[in-house]
């Protein structure tokens, strides 16, 4: 019992860290549990969002993700997203083009890309 317990406590270290790790080299933090990006570090003019992390695939854009990267101008989302949670891209003032993967949208909170000029959408 002790043995399978700590088998599997390091089983879930490594996952995590595998995750962590992933997260890390796309500029976007990840909560595995939920398939959530819930926040990203990138200072680039485009965020290129995966479609998973660490084998996980990555359904959706937490509430206030994004929110007041001024410096971001372009968002790539692939086919996996699911969802665009409350205010994801608040105040991201430079945020002017979207990028969809797929033919039908997620959904979208109506306040996700407040104060945002946007004035270009690709479907």
């Amino acid at each position: 019992m002790k043995k399978s317990m700590i088998a599997l406590l390091c089983c879930l270290l490594g996952l995590l860290i595998l995750t962590t790790a992933a997260a890390e080299t796309s500029d976007c933090l990840f909560d595995a549990a939920t398939g959530s990006i819930t926040g990203w570090t990138g200072k680039e003019t485009i965020a290129e969002i995966p479609a998973e992390i660490g084998g996980i695939p990555v359904t959706a854009v937490a509430p206030l993700a994004f929110s007041g990267c001024t410096e971001l101008e372009t968002v790539y989302f692939p086919a996996s997203i699911e969802r665009i949670g409350e205010k994801a891209f608040l105040d991201c003032y430079s945020l002017t083009y979207l990028i969809f993967e797929t033919s039908s949208l997620p959904y979208v909170d109506p306040t996700a890309f407040t104060g945002c000029p946007l004035t270009d959408v690709d479907i």
